[in-house]
Order: structure tokens, then sequence, then C-alpha cells
């Protein structure tokens, strides 16, 4: 058993030592990156660990709960930290949640990768991290601009407005 560890350790030590076709930089970002996506689970582990330990002092214990009942809590430990992605902090990370469904609907929603994005749902979670602007799509862009042009025209009919009435009530004041 020893010997097949040895072996292990050696063979993990020499891959280890495999230079690699990407450089070291890349190498320690996805290596960060790696540790980083991997804490909640590392976290879960540490939980069920945790449980599986009370579980068993609880039973010689006397206690009744099975193992189902005792993991099932295990949801209302790894549920919150779902939302981690967004923010560490569960009321700004709902609140984040809500804004970026919200912007995901006002999304044309055809996943079409202008803005940079492979979705627009991923967009979307940009625009709320705030790693995008909202205007980075192309479609809102357009929209955007259209509405600020229909603005200008609304503008300027109510200025020719202004004018008519002016003109009129000119006109009546001559014909009195």
């Amino acid at each position: 058993m020893i010997a097949s560890i040895r072996s292990g350790m050696e063979l993990g030590f020499g891959v280890a030592e495999l230079s690699t076709p990407l450089p070291r930089f890349i190498g320690g970002v996805l290596s960060s990156l790696g540790v980083w996506l991997s804490l909640p689970f590392t976290r879960l582990t540490r939980w069920i660990g945790y449980t599986i330990w009370v579980l068993l002092v609880a039973k010689l214990l006397g206690g009744r709960a099975t193992a189902a009942q005792a993991l099932g809590a295990t949801a209302l430990y790894a549920v919150p930290h779902v939302l981690d992605i967004l923010d560490k902090d569960p009321k700004r990370a709902l609140k984040k949640m809500k804004e970026r469904d919200a912007i995901y609907k006002s999304l044309p929603g055809i996943d079409c990768g202008a803005c940079g994005a492979p979705k627009c749902r991923s967009f979307a979670e940009d625009v709320v991290q705030g790693r995008a602007n909202l205007y980075e799509c192309v479609l809102i862009k357009e929209k955007k601009q259209e509405q600020e042009e229909m603005s200008d025209i609304i503008e300027d009919a109510e200025k020719i407005k202004l004018i008519l009435s002016k003109i009129d009530s000119q006109i009546l004041r001559k014909v009195e």
C-alpha cells in the first residue's frame, strides 16, 4: 500500500514538473480561477463531513434522525451560496438577481453575441456586475437612438406648435 502511495506521489510530482504550453502567468490565473470556482464545493464538502459527524454523535446519544434528514438540511447551507456569484451579501445578490432578470426581459433575447456575451442572460449579468453597459447591445442601442430621434421630432413639433400659436394670436390681434 505504501508503495502505491509513493508511486502515486512520484507520478504527481512528475506531472507537475512537465513543461506546459501556457505561460506561467496564464497558468497561475487559471489555477486561481479553479480555486475560486471550487470554493463553494469545498465548503459544502466540509459541511457534509460535519453533518455526518454530528449525525453519528447524535445516534450514539440516542438520536433518531436519518442520514437523508440530516443531509437534507445541507440545502439550507448550500442554496444561499449559489448567489455568491452575484455578490457575497445575500440581500445585494437577490437585488442583483432581480435586476438581472429585469434587464434580461428588456433584451431582445436572440442571443446574437454582438455585445460580446454569448447569450443575452450572461450579458444581463455583465450589466448588473458593471462589466458591461446596457447600450453595448446593438438592438437596445438602435432602439435608444430611435427614441432620441423621436423625442427630437416631438420637441421640434412642440416648438413649431408654439410658433404657430404665436402667429395665430398675432393674426387675431390684427383682425380685431
